[in-house]
């Protein structure tokens, strides 16, 4: 139930202010941006930030008020509208011990997904 309440979330007309959209319907197209987030530790994944790598702002908690659990899997989901954010996004993710990853330059439109690991964090080409 909990992967299928964050399954398709969307990114909103400029990154530096998301728009969350849950259960958005299936008939939009896919942005080559989109990946998935996959939480492969033992801890909660309590905020998700994705900005373009040449922001100084991460922008709100595309989470909100949901969390991602220990073996669970979200699909980050971009608007067309912002493709001409180019494909070099930062990447944050804050656990529920406080501790932060950052993930820098990670280029999104040859990416598929994040895996975040008790070792270190991998992407999936």
């Amino acid at each position: 139930m909990f992967q299928q309440s964050l399954r398709n979330i969307l990114l909103g007309a400029t990154l530096a202010a998301p728009m969350l959209a849950l259960n958005a319907p299936h008939a939009q197209a896919q942005d080559i941006r989109d990946f998935s987030v996959n939480n492969a530790t033992g801890r909660v994944l309590t905020e998700l930030y994705v900005s373009p790598a040449d922001r100084d702002t991460w922008g709100p908690d595309i989470l909100g008020v949901d969390v991602l659990p220990p073996r669970e899997s979200v699909e980050v989901r971009f608007s067309p509208r912002t493709s001409a954010e180019g494909c070099i996004y930062d990447i944050r993710a804050q656990w529920d011990d406080g501790k932060i990853s950052d993930l820098y330059d990670y280029n999104l439109c040859t990416l598929n997904a994040v895996n975040f690991t008790a070792t270190p964090i991998q992407a999936l080409w």
